[in-house]
């Protein structure tokens, strides 16, 4: 008797079969969309640490034209009042940039995957001097690396391209360089440097002598020699001389410091105000009065010194006592009175000079 396959039982086994593709396929979508948004997860953590890392750099730059004098110098970079911004200029920190102001108080210190920026300044040429530059490399602590252990080069672009062209890493051929666009070192930096592990990512800033001299900068140490007018909105505020080779000018008051008569005074010719207002001049070693040479008068008695028996005060106006100030001379031009202990005898001075 033959075998006979009933239509239901082949129609169960085809639904099966087709049951077991559709779970393949939805597996390989699953597998693929998982792998795909792990992708995209790995592509925004790269390209925020592009993003971070492209601030920092920035902030060297910054430090670059700010203080390129003292760095080519070899000095440290000081603040207004003279005190050290770095304590290594070819090691900022973050929290130093952060308290000169090149970046936010907020700017956080580590990014996605608890990594760390790195700042070192190099010297390749000869400082100070025509050919001196200056190089900044940023980095991070933490290498992009794929699974087996190579740089992750997928995640690399998308970091670079965050960077702005300024980003490049470690790379793993042989010799090993720190490359991007715009840059290629040796890796190890510098003599005595440790090598950054293949695939760090690698940020560059630099400023040359000749670049640096073209503009003016803040905290300047040299005289940019302007060939033409100078106008300001506000106040100049000079620590030292202002010297003028042509008349000084003002079409409002001038205001000068205030010394005392008979003060010591350090240069012949100074001028100077007095605290009633009068204008004093240097003249022989001490500050003088601006009066036609005319210092004030006084009366002496020899009963009652400064004043006379009524009791009325004789002294000199501008000096409070009964004598001349610096710079004049007493002359006698009255006497009189008795010579008894009534009323006395008085004798008047003027001072000139």
């Amino acid at each position: 008797m033959p075998f006979i396959v009933s239509r239901p039982a082949r129609a169960a086994g085809f639904a099966l079969l087709e049951l077991s593709i559709a779970l393949l396929i939805g597996t390989v979508l699953a597998v693929w969309g998982s792998a795909a948004l792990m992708r995209r997860a790995d592509d925004a953590a790269a390209q925020a640490v592009g993003a971070w890392l492209l601030e920092i750099r920035q902030a060297a730059s910054h430090m670059l034209e700010r203080h390129f004098d003292s760095l080519a110098a070899g000095t440290r970079p000081q603040d207004g009042q003279g005190r050290p911004l770095y304590a290594d200029p070819l090691a900022p920190t973050l929290a130093e940039f952060k308290a000169e102001g090149l970046l936010p108080a907020g700017f956080p210190e580590t990014v996605a995957g608890a990594a760390q920026a790195r700042v070192r300044l190099l010297r390749p040429n000869a400082c100070p001097g025509p050919a001196c530059r200056i190089d900044a490399l940023v980095y991070s602590t933490q290498p992009l690396r794929a699974a087996d252990g190579a740089p992750d080069l997928m995640r690399m672009a998308v970091l670079t391209a965050a960077a702005a062209g300024y980003g490049g890493y470690a790379t793993a051929d042989g010799g090993g360089r720190l490359r991007g666009t715009a840059f290629d070192f040796p890796n190890p930096y510098a003599p005595g440097a440790a090598a950054l592990p293949a695939g760090t990512p690698v940020l560059w800033a630099g400023l040359d002598a000749a670049t640096a001299d073209r503009y003016v900068r803040r905290f300047d140490t040299r005289d940019p020699q302007l060939q033409s007018n100078l106008t300001t909105a506000g106040s100049i505020d000079s620590a030292g001389r202002i010297h003028a080779r042509g008349r000084l000018a003002t079409s409002e008051y001038l205001e000068v410091g205030v010394a005392w008569p008979g003060d010591a005074c350090s240069q012949e010719g100074l001028v100077a105000r007095s605290g009633r207002g009068g204008v004093l001049t240097c003249r022989d070693g001490g500050w003088a009065a601006e009066d036609a040479g005319f210092g004030g008068a006084f009366s002496y008695n020899n009963r009652f010194g400064c004043s006379l028996h009524t009791g009325e005060s004789t002294v000199n106006p501008r000096t409070g006592g009964c004598y001349c100030g610096y710079g004049y001379q007493a002359v006698i031009v009255s006497y009189g009175g008795k010579w008894n202990d009534d009323e006395g005898w008085t004798t008047g001075y003027i001072c000139v000079r």
